[in-house]
């Protein structure tokens, strides 16, 4: 966690830690699966799949990115990520798997929950693509 903090990513800060007990600063908005409508829902898809291709150039894969994983700030739609314990690198021999199924996760929530139509999600789903892309 501290590590994606002193990388600008958005995430809440380390304040203590204890066994398997983290105490951390509290994340600004709602997890977004309780975000029942979001102004601009194309921005929170856009700034969470930025999340995503910003951790693989970094590379890492999240491995568990859900609507449960991100926490969405309402008036804004800027996301913070939480729960990564599980993350994976680029360079694990199921990368690619855990980077499609966090894709197809999110677009799935987008598409089923919030009824945005977001298309086809393939063109979402290419690891090398997300490692090389320009922040």
């Amino acid at each position: 966690m501290r590590a994606l903090h002193d990388h600008s990513f958005r995430t809440p800060e380390a304040i203590d830690c204890n066994r398997h007990a983290v105490l951390m600063t509290a994340a600004p908005g709602v997890p977004l699966t309780q975000a029942q409508q979001l102004p601009e829902p194309m921005d929170a898809l856009r700034e969470a799949l930025a999340v995503v291709a910003r951790l693989a150039r970094h590379g890492l894969v999240h491995c568990d990115l859900n609507e449960f994983n991100l926490i969405v700030e309402p008036k804004t739609s800027k996301v913070t990520l939480i729960d990564f314990p599980q993350m994976v690198s680029t360079k694990h021999p199921n990368a690619v798997a855990y980077f499609e199924r966090d894709v197809k996760g999110l677009h799935k929530f987008f598409t089923m929950k919030l009824k945005y139509d977001l298309g086809d999600a393939a063109e979402l789903l290419d690891l090398e693509a997300a490692e090389a892309s320009d922040p």
